[in-house]
This record gives structure tokens, C-alpha cells and sequence, in this order.
């Protein structure tokens, strides 16, 4: 029963979401969305590869010692 109620009150989103979409696909938007979201994860790549350098250069430095 809970499950059916939960289904029933997630439809109305669900189609809100749908109309959404729509209007971000006619009017372009959905590209510029895209592309943040490309620049957010080419940032974290190349940050998380910086930070593996210098805990690598660490490491090599620790195990001279």
C-alpha cells in the first residue's frame, strides 16, 4: 500500500520532469548544462591527477628517508 501511494505521488513529478526536459532540449539550455557539467568534471580529473603527483613525489620522498 505504501509502495502504490508512493508511485502515485511520484507521477505528477514525474511528468513535471518530462515537460522539463522538453523545454531544455527546444530551447538549447540542455547543451549549456551539459558543458558546465563537462568543465566541473575535466576540473575534478585533472585536480585528483595533480594531487596524485604530489602525494606520489611524497611517497618517494618518505621512502629515501
Amino acid at each position: 500500500m505504501k509502495f502504490l501511494m508512493f508511485v502515485l505521488f511520484l507521477l505528477p513529478l514525474l511528468a513535471n520532469a518530462q515537460a522539463k526536459e522538453n523545454l531544455m532540449y527546444s530551447s538549447g539550455r540542455i547543451y549549456v548544462v551539459i558543458a558546465v557539467i563537462l568543465i566541473i568534471l575535466i576540473g575534478l580529473i585533472l585536480y585528483l591527477i595533480r594531487i596524485e603527483k604530489k602525494v606520489k613525489k611524497l611517497e618517494e620522498g618518505n621512502t629515501n628517508v
